[in-house]
């Protein structure tokens, strides 16, 4: 089976080099060259700490056409922040039956994929579904070495067509034994915990970072009172996917459920997760934490309080003070009413 993995970020090499080692014929994509050079370097891509083998990818390539050519399965491992440009540009070239997982979709991500894949011309019938986080944690330590501290104990997917969600999962299932069928992409998308867990400890740890300070995110970077206002916005999550009927777990709950964790409050469970012990914070405040997290996150999930008549406050001070730290318009940017039709997600509870 051909795989095609779309983006040669931490998750990306990860899954390049898993798949390989699963005798898949993997064709890993990224815009720049000199990442697929650097790995060609390196005779392959080397996974350690929960893994330990090293393989040599079949095709390292930035000509996007021909790394989705073929392929069965194609993972799209970027930021959520390039999806729009991800799809824009396979649009053409994708072909009837192919799936395409997102890992992860962040929020609304595959309604979002799909209505960019139509205004750019898709005529092919192909399955978009996503996961509700990246499987791996784990970080490059260079281009062609990537160390994996964990895998996480769950991984809920669902497909935009919820009829087609256990296709899906059949096939992932046959990679990784820890794949959960959910409801539906709305369940996924509310189920985001990177809105929670990274862009405010940037945001109020930034003096920090700009002194180019080496700190953890996580256990550093998550003070008791930075905790707290982390579960105001938790809450204002969980007060949205109520609103729309479904259930998701509140962050503390994750962390005990997916990591299996201790602690009452989200300070204590963070600080008593081993899978997060290493993890540093950004060394820039121009980072994936701001520009996927907030745009892809938190704008979503603002709008769809806003059209239900939940209260986010928290979640609104923290976009308006970004979007005034970055002189950058995270409205404007982000996941808004100018391709995603929220009223009717609202009023039809599905996104299919």
């Amino acid at each position: 089976m051909k795989v095609t993995v779309i983006g040669a970020g931490n998750g990306g090499q990860a899954f390049a080099s898993y798949f390989t080692h699963r005798d898949c014929k993997v064709s890993l994509y990224n815009r720049n060259p000199r990442v697929l050079h650097e790995i060609e370097q390196n005779g392959g891509i080397e996974l350690i700490g929960y893994y330990s083998f090293k393989e040599k990818i079949n095709e390292l390539t930035s000509n996007i056409a021909q790394a989705v050519r073929g392929a069965s399965l194609i993972m799209v491992a970027t930021p959520a922040n390039a999806h729009g440009d991800i799809a824009e540009q396979i649009a053409p070239f994708l072909k009837d039956g192919q799936i395409i997982l997102l890992n992860p979709g962040r929020t609304l991500g595959t309604y979002y994929f799909k209505e960019t894949l139509k205004r750019n011309g898709l005529k092919a019938d192909v399955i978009i579904a996503e996961a509700d986080t990246l499987i791996y944690t784990c970080r490059l330590v260079k281009n062609g070495l990537c160390r994996v501290f964990s895998l996480k104990k769950e991984l809920h997917v669902a497909a935009h067509n919820p009829n087609h969600t256990q296709m899906v999962c059949d096939l992932l299932s046959k990679f990784y034994d820890v794949i959960v069928p959910t409801s539906s992409t709305l369940e996924t998308g509310l189920s985001n915990l990177g809105v929670i867990f990274h862009p405010v400890p940037v945001i109020l740890n930034i003096a920090r970072i700009e002194e180019q300070s080496t700190f953890l995110h996580y256990q550093q970077g998550i003070s008791p009172a930075v905790a707290s206002f982390l579960e105001k916005i938790d809450s204002e999550r969980v007060a949205i996917a109520k609103a729309l009927g479904i259930n998701v777990k509140s962050a503390v709950e994750w962390l005990h459920h997916v990591y299996k964790t201790e602690g009452r409050t989200l300070y204590e469970a963070l600080q008593n997760n081993a899978a997060y012990t290493q993890v540093l914070a950004p060394y820039t405040i121009h980072t994936r934490y701001i520009y996927e997290d907030i745009g892809t996150g938190l704008v979503p999930l603002s709008i769809l309080a806003r059209e239900l008549g939940v209260e986010n406050k928290a979640i609104d001070t923290i976009i308006k003070l970004a979007s005034m730290l970055y002189d950058y318009d995270f409205y404007k940017n982000g996941r808004n009413e100018s391709i995603i039709d929220f009223k009717n997600i609202i009023n039809n509870k599905i996104i299919a």
